[in-house]
């Protein structure tokens, strides 16, 4: 029995056409499809061709893992409906949806409000329909590409819907999602009982999505009470003057977001949780909820719905178990995900979806039988579009190699280029960004702050506000801020955390450093474009070193210590030191490595002493050398190297600091600072003037003259007033920024 399309070849695509001309012929049966039981024709089917892999559902995993297995020279086939290509991500999930964003920021103007005074808005009232015009485009543009690739790499693309077949795990038919006619008769069929093609593989990759997951109580029209698909459809006409969203996760803060910045829209978003996106940093979500509240969304967390019911007027009622009513003119259900797994009978070949439609995966993606894999959005967290590429991509590396993921970790030794190695904590998603396109939008990377505090991990935190940056007052003075996490000890970055204009672009510079391994003070030394919102790393980072200085300076941190060196001091030499210093064992670690780094030998020189940066530029360094009081070898050890830092540092006593300072003032070492003593700092510190200008030195030195006499007439005590005691010292140096003066950074 020969299988026609009803579809007139003039309606066609040329590239369709080509696939259709190309394709294998119909499989025949004695008995006519429509009169037998589908099961019992689909057991009976032999397979018409056969591939190394087949891909069911051509969303970005099944696009990644088919274009990276063709490329390696393997014969790929991806199924999926002809409406469909691209999958769930472009055509219902995040290419609309983003896209739909994008348009109704557009079209409010509400990137121009700043520079209104609030005021700028639409030339003209507008609808969903507007803004489904370009989102309709984009898809289109999206779903070409997509095609494209997948052709240009050699990958077959057959159209329709895969099913496994009972008692052969390497066999799947292809039903229609056409109508087609046969050739005895001009009866329709609809896809449930025509069979197109039956193929086998030696892999197959299960990639089929998610769909927005109902509950069976409400009563869905997909007109004014709808869900994410059905707003995408187009059947809503309008933005509801008063929108009830239910559902405080991803998608429903989202388009809580897109719908509140709308002019004329009032929302209300209801969610169980008492907390408002978990997932992220608190510090995050609790602006994102104070920016939309600002904006006129309403919070109802904690609450639980009831029913759901529709007025003759075509008001929604929504009663909440707390015995609240919420009337509103739309609601958008975004309550969780269901997989579409109806129709793949999956348990013919021996595998059970949970309730929610999720496949089981091992860390090779692997499900319970071998040669099938999962990937994407159907087998659970994070589900986003950038990790189920990137899963795609690792499943193919395994169908290939068959070697466990863990064992492809990078090494030393390995070249960093290598597509089949890849790191493991990046295919566990620990360093995976997650965008979140709200309004403001707000992006991550990395542990959060509730994360860690739980696994009870040290932190400090480095702040920037986009107030701060000059790109940010040329925004308008946008609402934004960037964090970033890090180890106190180390530095090693934990997580970046951005809300605001930009969020999820700016992200991918802390995963880049993260995914390598670097810590803070690459941001401190690094040189970013000016003026970007990129500026904002080398903020933060200065923001949260000026933190660790302190922390350390008190001696409960000690950066610049990595957790994987070692120190070259024995326990005894670490103990002696610290009974010289009282510095704590971690700041005599840190000491000691920026110390190897400055010295040649063992012992510091004169010259190595006197290039250190802070040391260079003081016109007292001979006294504070001095002060060292050095043995005949003129060396410094680092014992007393050390004791000189901490003497000079912020953890030292004011006490400490004055008695030092009045050591070194004091030249001739008699105890006392005389009127000498007080000439010899001035010619020091007052700046040098050519020995044929007499003019000018003459003038020079009745100002040094003026100066030290009024200094030991105000504050000298001894009856001569020609000499200052260690408490006239202090006197005079309280009337000072001493504190500040008398700190030698190392």
């Amino acid at each position: 029995m020969l299988l026609r399309r009803s579809v007139t070849a003039a309606s066609r695509p040329a590239h369709t056409l080509l696939r259709v001309a190309t394709a294998r012929s119909a499989f025949s049966t004695e008995v006519p499809v429509e009169n037998r039981p589908l099961t019992d024709t689909l057991r009976e089917l032999r397979a018409s061709e056969h591939f190394d892999l087949i891909v069911i559902g051509s969303g970005p995993a099944g696009q990644k893992c088919a274009i990276d297995s063709a490329k390696h020279g393997k014969s790929v086939a991806i199924i999926d409906k002809r409406d469909m290509l691209g999958g769930v991500c472009v055509h219902t999930g995040t290419v609309p949806s983003k896209t739909f964003r994008e348009a109704a920021m557009h079209l409010t103007g509400y990137r121009h409000k700043a520079f209104y005074n609030g005021q700028a808005g639409p030339s003209k009232r507008f609808g969903v329909e507007d803004i489904l015009q370009r989102v309709r485009k984009v898809e289109d543009a999206e779903t070409d590409i997509t095609r494209h690739q997948l052709l240009r790499n050699g990958v077959q693309l057959i159209n329709g819907t895969a099913r496994f077949l009972p008692g052969n795990k390497s066999m799947v038919a292809v039903l229609s999602n056409e109508s087609y006619e046969t050739a005895t008769d001009a009866k329709r069929h609809t896809s449930a009982d025509i069979c197109k093609r039956v193929l086998t593989a030696d892999k197959f990759l299960v990639c089929v999505g998610t769909r927005p997951a109902r509950r069976p109580d409400i009563p869905f029209d997909g007109e004014t009470i709808f869900d994410s698909d059905q707003l995408l459809w187009g059947k809503v006409e309008s933005v509801p003057r008063r929108l009830i969203i239910v559902g405080a996760g991803v998608v429903g803060m989202e388009y809580a977001s897109m719908m509140t910045i709308i002019p004329g829209t009032d929302v209300t978003v209801i969610d169980g949780r008492q907390e408002i996106l978990n997932m992220a940093d608190k510090q995050v979500s609790e602006a994102l909820c104070y920016s939309m509240a600002q904006t006129g969304t309403r919070f109802l967390t904690g609450e639980t719905i009831k029913s759901v019911e529709k007025s003759p007027k075509g008001e929604v009622f929504v009663h909440l178990e707390s015995g609240k009513t919420v009337v509103g003119d739309g609601l958008l259900y975004t309550v969780g995900r269901q997989g579409n797994v109806e129709g793949l009978d999956l348990e013919a070949v021996g595998l059970s979806p949970d309730k929610r439609g999720r496949i089981k995966v091992d860390n090779n993606f692997q499900t319970a039988v071998p040669h099938i894999y999962a990937a994407g959005d159907i087998i659970g967290f994070p589900g986003l579009a950038s990790t189920s590429m990137e899963q795609g991509r690792l499943a193919s590396v395994h169908m290939r190699t068959s070697k466990p993921l863990n064992d492809l970790e990078l090494s030393d030794d390995k070249k960093m280029d290598d597509p089949d190695r890849v790191r493991t904590r990046m295919r566990s998603g620990e360093v995976f960004p997650f965008g979140i396109y709200t309004v403001p939008e707000i992006s991550m990377v990395g542990k959060n702050e509730q994360q860690l505090t739980k696994e009870q991990v040290p932190y400090e935190v480095g702040v920037a506000r986009y107030e701060e940056l000059a790109r940010g007052q040329m925004l308008g003075g946008v609402p934004g801020f960037l964090k970033i996490i890090f180890c106190p000890d180390t530095l090693k970055i934990l997580g970046v955390h951005a809300i605001g204009e930009g969020a999820t672009e700016i992200i991918h510079i802390g995963q880049v450093v993260m995914s390598t391994g670097g810590t803070l003070e690459y941001f401190r030394n690094a040189v970013f474009n000016y003026p970007t919102l990129a500026e904002a790393y080398r903020v933060a980072a200065l923001n949260g070193l000026r933190k660790i200085d302190r922390l350390r300076e008190m001696g409960l941190v000690s950066s610049l210590w990595s957790s994987g060196e070692t120190c070259d001091l024995s326990e005894e030499q670490i103990e002696e030191i610290h009974m010289i210093t009282a510095l704590p064992p971690k700041e005599i670690h840190r000491i000691r490595r920026k110390y190897k780094t400055l010295v040649k030998s063992e012992d510091m020189t004169k010259d190595e002493f006197y290039a250190l940066p802070a040391i260079a530029v003081n016109p007292l360094r001979d006294q504070l050398f001095k002060s060292l009081e050095l043995t005949a070898t003129q060396t410094i050890t680092f014992a007393e190297f050390a004791k000189f830092v901490q003497i000079f540092s912020y953890s030292s006593s004011q006490d400490t600091k004055l008695k030092e300072a009045f050591k070194i003032h004091d030249f001739d070492g008699d105890g006392k600072i005389s009127r000498d003593d007080l000439r010899a700092y001035c010619a020091l510190v007052f700046p040098k003037i050519s020995e044929s200008d007499s003019d000018a030195i003459q003038s020079q030195q009745e100002v040094m003259g003026t100066l030290i006499e009024h200094v030991l007439g105000e504050a000298s005590s001894a009856p001569s007033r020609d000499f200052l005691v260690y408490d006239d010292f202090v006197k005079v140096i309280q009337s000072t920024d001493f504190e500040s003066r008398q700190i030698v950074p190392f």
